[in-house]
């Protein structure tokens, strides 16, 4: 009888972290704060803005400063063999998204320190990647699934483009009119996704990223960015540990 109840209270409880996780507001904006501390971060998350923080002290990392440290470096990349010294010749090249490179570049830590104060008692499942870019790329919207999403550039500039959830159908139907584009994992080629991105930004909130300014998008928003040059990005995502186990049932 008692087991049965724990599980009762257990399983109520896993379903209203869910619930709040799709929760957001409809009149959302960008929120900007001047400093990272996690007494004023925590408050500010209740909002379920997004948050633009100024003054966010990091360690910058350059593609020519990474070529230069790790020479011959080959990367697996999702099963991919990339040498990075190919960044040196190719006028366009983009690799997106790696918790490998992060961790080989010994930038993890760092990532993983900047994201302390949006974690709670029941932060679970952080994760940390790096991409770099260079040249002209634009990556097609995702939506943010996850408890907190965070962005950052390390080097260089990344035009963001946040939308509300309100206007998920929108987004949907421009996907679907450009051809069924719109996914969940964005894209690495230069220019993937730009004409949907085009037609959806009539919704966006725009943010200027650069480095000493890191970006939290809430769970539903949907994102994408633009860059050109030479560009580092940075991220950091996590869950509870209720939403943890409800975004492995849906990956």
């Amino acid at each position: 009888m008692l087991f049965s109840v724990v599980v009762i209270v257990v399983l109520i409880w896993i379903i209203k972290e869910c619930r709040e996780l799709h929760q957001f507001a409809y009149e959302g904006s960008i929120q900007e704060l001047q400093t990272l501390n996690q007494t004023v971060v925590q408050e500010s998350l209740k909002t379920k803005n997004p948050l633009l923080i100024h003054n966010v002290p990091i360690r910058t990392l350059a593609i020519p400063d990474i070529l230069e440290h790790n020479p011959g470096y080959i990367l697996n990349d999702h099963s991919k063999y990339i040498l990075l010294d190919k960044f040196k010749d190719e006028a366009s090249m983009a690799i997106y998204r790696s918790p490998k490179l992060s961790e080989d570049l010994g930038y993890t830590g760092d990532l993983l320190a900047l994201g302390k104060p949006f974690e709670t008692s029941l932060t679970c499942g952080a994760r940390t990647s790096l991409s770099l870019y260079k040249g002209f790329h634009t990556v097609p919207v995702s939506e943010c699934t996850h408890t907190v999403n965070m962005l950052l550039v390390l080097s260089g500039t990344a035009i963001v483009y946040l939308v509300n959830p309100k206007h998920k159908d929108e987004i949907r139907a421009a996907g679907e009119g450009q051809g069924g584009r719109e996914g969940k994992r964005e894209g690495k080629g230069k220019g993937e996704g730009k004409d949907n991105n085009q037609a959806i930004k009539k919704w966006s909130h725009k943010v200027v990223l650069k480095p000493g300014l890191l970006l939290y998008i809430p769970s539903n928003w949907f994102s994408f960015y633009e860059c050109k040059g030479s560009t580092v990005i940075g991220t950091y995502d996590s869950d509870t540990y209720p939403t943890y186990l409800y975004n492995l049932l849906r990956s």
